[in-house]
Formats: structure tokens, C-alpha cells, sequence
């Protein structure tokens, strides 16, 4: 999907079926994202489930390329949580995601939570005392994460069972 501009409500989903093993990837496949801009708006339903700007999961070749995601700083959710969140996603590049007049919370704007053998390339910095990258979960891999010089270290959390699994380098800038 490329060159796609417009405004939404609720969270734009990927989402595969929940397997085990190899059958955790198998149902979507091969997906590129690039040129997209979404404009997130408050959802017109009473019930308020949307938390994620994109969440994509169970889920492998990923490519999101030149992504943006503008929040309504208006009209925030209560539950608007990460801008972009990959849930048991392998082979998967992120480049130039920009996550843009983020709501007031402290959530990351981009989770990687059980990702394996990926890349997140020089996105857009986060807002000062946002945390620009969270990567959790045992079923971490081969993580390559390429920050902004202006990230702080606390503005990049990975929990103590993914730590191993994960590179962090700085763009230059």
C-alpha cells in the first residue's frame, strides 16, 4: 500500500491469527506500508477501544517506510497509548515513522513486543519525556535499533528478557 493520505478513527489493524512456533507468522505475510499519513481523530463510537495508532501482529515481512501519524491533541482518547505497535512480528524494517503532536502520555510511540530479527531506522525523535522505543517480551530477537542523537537513554526501554537481543546504534544527524 503506498500514497495513502487520510483521517481515521480507532486503530488501523494488521493482525494475523495467534499460533505457535512458525504458525505465529503465517497468515500475513510480505506487507509494505510507504508514503503513508494518517490523521488519528477521537472515535465517534461510545465504547472507546482504540489505543494503538497501527498495531500489527502475528505477522512477518514487514515494511513500513515514510509513515506518519498526526494525533488530534484536541480531542484525545483516553486509552491512545503507542503510535505504531508490531506484537509478535519477524523479518520487519521501520523507516521514517514519525508519530506527531503525540497525546500527553507516557506510553512509547513505537512497541516491539516479541519481535524477532528487524530494524527500526532513524524515525522522527519523540517528544521530550516520551519514550521513543520499547522492545518487550521473551520471544525477542535480533533487534537493530538506529536512534536520533537526540534520543536519552531513558527515552529507549527494553525490559531485562529482550536485552540481549537487541542492538542500539545512533544516526547521525
Amino acid at each position: 500500500i503506498q500514497g495513502v493520505s487520510g483521517g481515521v478513527e480507532g486503530t488501523s489493524t494488521a493482525a494475523g491469527f495467534a499460533g505457535v512456533g512458525e504458525d505465529a507468522y503465517a497468515s500475513i505475510r510480505n506487507i509494505t506500508l510507504a508514503d503513508i499519513h494518517l490523521a488519528l481523530h477521537a472515535e465517534s463510537e461510545r465504547d472507546k477501544r482504540a489505543t494503538d495508532g497501527i498495531a500489527i501482529s502475528n505477522a512477518e515481512g514487514i515494511d513500513l517506510r515514510a509513515v506518519a501519524l498526526d494525533w488530534d491533541a484536541q480531542a484525545p482518547e483516553p486509552k491512545w497509548a503507542h503510535g505504531l505497535a508490531l506484537r509478535t512480528v519477524r523479518n520487519f524494517r521501520i523507516a521514517q515513522f514519525e508519530n506527531r503532536s503525540v497525546p500527553q502520555n507516557r506510553e512509547a510511540a513505537v512497541l516491539l513486543t516479541d519481535a524477532q530479527h528487524g530494524s527500526l531506522n532513524c524515525s522522527a525523535p519523540t517528544p521530550v519525556g516520551q519514550v521513543y522505543c520499547q522492545v518487550t517480551g521473551s520471544q525477542t530477537r535480533d533487534l537493530h535499533i538506529q536512534a536520533p542523537k537526540s534520543i536519552k537513554p531513558a527515552q529507549l526501554t527494553v525490559e531485562p528478557a529482550a536485552r540481549k537481543a537487541v542492538l542500539i546504534t545512533y544516526c547521525p544527524q
